[in-house]
């Protein structure tokens, strides 16, 4: 007769080597010879955390807590899982509350730390990854969650030095090769950053986060986009207030100088200037997706969503460029309303691959359809000089103005799904 214990031993066996599903039907057949087993409904805690099932996970973790209020192993899953839910307060209160019960428990730092590089407030990640360093040197977490705050901070002595400290600790883990692969493109050597995303991909092929970086570390050979990649890594450093100031400022800064370049002709060249920074920051990372698609080895980098993104972008700006030569040779009317409409629809339409399999694909999805029907309906009523065009083409442009911020607010809280 197969006992209780025999089940747990298959289930830890099949979590050793990653098989979480199987491990999970070992625990309901060991759960159905007693219910009561608390090492049983912590395997299952940990497989559905493992599983990316946090629901679930949160669920077992609140009810064990309530039976085993001394265990920190508890509290630090509970965390974990709430993390992941953004919920980062009570995330926070949960780990605090682990480290007044076990203030040696490694891990709750590191998910602490976490929680502040979410936040943004690298002195205090840093100052949780060191307060867990002081109890194991060679806590991989902690290590990681350090070279991430001390890029942020630009501290690049120590940085050095911690690389080589999370490389001792961890030479064969993929989130160190990953995380010190995004620490080494935001210092500039996209040739570094590049070898540690391939190994990342060499110890783990599915790991999302490495292939965009990747991906990146290629784009970055060229001196355009190094220059955009800096200016995506210098926003990315600032809180959501800053960044909404700084959008905000551009836009409406740019809005005034061209409002007064009437009186002040001299500023006329830079309103062109900053009107073509300001689109190209919409374009240029499916542009350079579509000089990737053309070399033959760097192309497998690109998925599915990013190559028909480039392609889509690159017909739209070709018809933009082509429609506005048209308009300065031939000076009709049609070609620049056709160069404004292939040059704007491209946006949206990119947005919608971009958002694929993220908390805001729907809204992207809608957004994009939306713009191509008011767009082309306009175009059509312009040909056959319907009265009603211009109130469309109104439309779409007021439309376009809500829509940059509501993207900017759809990447702040851009979420991956599983």
């Amino acid at each position: 007769m197969v006992d209780q214990e025999q089940f747990l031993n298959r289930a830890q066996s099949l979590m050793d080597v990653e098989r979480y599903d199987m491990a999970l039907k070992e625990l309901e057949k060991a759960m159905e010879l007693n219910t009561d087993n608390g090492h049983a409904w912590l395997l299952m805690l940990l497989c559905y955390t493992k599983m990316g099932k946090t629901d679930k996970a949160i669920e077992i973790a609140r009810q064990l807590l309530g039976t085993y209020p001394e265990e920190a192993l508890i509290y630090f899953l509970l965390a974990l899982n709430l993390v992941d839910k953004e919920e980062l307060k009570e995330a926070e209160e949960i780990a605090l509350a682990g480290l007044n019960i076990a203030p040696n428990y490694v891990n709750l730092f590191s998910v602490i730390g976490r929680i502040h590089l979410i936040r943004k407030n690298w002195e205090k990640a840093l100052e949780y990854a060191n307060e867990g360093l002081a109890i194991d040197p060679s806590e991989v977490d902690c290590l990681n969650i350090r070279v991430r705050a001390l890029t942020q901070l630009g501290r690049k002595e120590e940085l050095k030095a911690s690389m080589e400290d999370t490389l001792s600790a961890a030479p064969n883990n993929p989130y160190t090769h990953n995380n010190i692969g995004w620490s080494k493109l935001q210092a500039g050597d996209h040739e570094g950053a590049k070898e540690h995303f391939a190994e990342a991909l060499r110890i783990d092929p599915n790991m999302e986060d490495a292939r965009a970086g990747l991906l990146e570390s290629l784009k970055a050979k060229n001196f355009v986009y190094r220059i955009f990649l800096n200016w995506m890594f210098w926003m990315a450093k600032k809180t959501e207030g800053s960044q909404w100031a700084i959008v905000l400022g551009l836009y409406f800064g740019a809005r005034y100088l061209n409002k007064i370049s009437s009186d002040y002709p001299f500023l006329i060249p830079v309103v062109v200037l900053l009107a073509i920074a300001f689109y190209m920051t919409w374009v240029m990372t499916p542009l350079f997706n579509l000089v990737i698609k053309m070399d033959k080895t760097a192309r497998y980098a690109l998925t599915p969503e990013e190559s028909s993104g480039a392609n889509i972008v690159g017909i739209g700006v070709l018809v933009g460029v082509v429609a506005i030569i048209t308009y300065a040779v031939t000076g009709l009317d049609i070609a620049s309303l056709v160069a404004i409409f292939a040059l704007s629809i491209v946006i949206p339409s990119y947005m919608y691959f971009d958002f694929k399999n993220t908390t805001h694909e729907m809204h992207a999805k809608v957004s994009a359809i939306a713009f191509w029907g008011i767009g082309l309906f306009g175009m059509i009523g312009t040909l056959l000089e319907m009265p009603w065009a211009s109130s469309l083409w109104t439309l779409y442009f007021l439309g376009f103005f809500g829509y940059q911020f509501a993207v900017n607010f759809w990447n702040m809280k851009k979420r991956r799904l599983s």
